[in-house]
């Protein structure tokens, strides 16, 4: 189900018989006049669709009229909005009124007005109840959903500078400390080998030593 009113809107629906309107519902006053000047020159015996375009006569905006069975149902729409939509309302109405109303009622007629209000409502803003117009509604849709996704990719392209951004520091942080472990390795390695070093002359010094007082002794055993 979509919503699509950028094309306009039906503003004017109305049933009428050869003895004058019976029922209608109107959005914009002033069309009211031009369709009862109007009533005088429609032909209720000939079953006929006709429509008038936009003229400062019909106050800017199109009128549209359906006779079948000696009852014209008649509309008029803003200028944009789509002549065949506004057949397809009348055909709509001139199907279904019957089990709606009664004509000759006032009570019918209340009705009838409440029904070709919905109806009027339907058929101006359900884009399913025309294909092209079902068509522009989901290509406009299409088009929140990119701009929504470039949208989100352009702020994440930021979140991904600043990541690029950390990543990059900690990487030189990185090789600073790397740089730094080998300088202390080094340096530990070289203080392992002096004190290995160490060790060994100490261990030799003790060696020379006890040689000298071993041999020593040998020489004092012999003499005596």
């Amino acid at each position: 189900f979509f919503i699509f009113m950028a094309e306009g809107q039906i503003v004017y629906g109305a049933i009428a018989t050869s003895t004058g309107i019976k029922a209608y519902h109107s959005d914009f006053t002033s069309i009211n006049a031009v369709i009862q000047s109007l009533m005088s020159s429609i032909d209720f015996q000939i079953d006929q669709k006709r429509s008038f375009g936009a003229a400062p006569q019909t106050k800017g905006h199109t009128i549209q009229y359906m006779v079948d069975d000696e009852v014209a149902f008649i509309s008029a729409a803003t200028s944009e909005f789509p002549h065949r939509i506004c057949f397809k309302f009348l055909q709509a109405i001139s199907s279904e009124y019957k089990s709606q109303g009664d004509l000759s009622s006032s009570s019918g007629q209340r009705q009838l007005s409440k029904f070709l209000k919905e109806k009027m409502k339907f058929y101006s803003e359900d884009s399913s109840v025309d294909q092209i117009r079902q068509l522009n509604s989901q290509v406009a849709e299409v088009k929140n959903i990119m701009h929504s996704n470039i949208e989100s990719v352009l702020a994440r392209g930021d979140s991904l500078d600043n990541i690029m951004t950390k990543a990059e520091a900690l990487e030189d942080k990185s090789v600073i400390f790397h740089k730094r472990a080998k300088k202390l390795k080094c340096a530990m390695l070289q203080e392992n080998i002096k004190m290995c070093v160490l060790l060994t002359a100490i261990i030799i010094c003790i060696l020379v030593v006890l040689a000298g007082g071993l041999s020593g002794l040998i020489y004092w055993l012999v003499g005596s």
